[in-house]
């Protein structure tokens, strides 16, 4: 399990974890032997609002920037929506 918990190059765990928010994820590429093409990452979400997966399949490989505020804003919008 400690795999999932401290995971390479997660950007999830990267983005969601500092705030003290549990995160048992994989992160993945795929390349075409000369290029990566694309930056996966998908777990599950010990969120304080009740836990929830998410998976992010995208293109923006490397692009920690945008994929780390992707997340963010997921995060945000799944504990909007779970408020009381």
């Amino acid at each position: 399990m400690n795999y999932y918990v401290n995971p390479t190059n997660s950007f999830i765990q990267q983005m969601l974890s500092p705030s003290g928010i549990g995160t048992y994820t994989k992160a993945g590429w795929i390349d075409d032997d000369q290029y990566f093409l694309a930056q996966n990452d998908a777990g599950i979400v010990k969120s304080r609002q009740g836990d929830y997966v998410i998976a992010v399949m995208s293109t923006a490989y490397e692009r920690y920037d945008a994929l780390s505020s992707l997340v963010s804003a997921l995060d945000a919008a799944h504990d909007s929506d779970m408020v009381k």
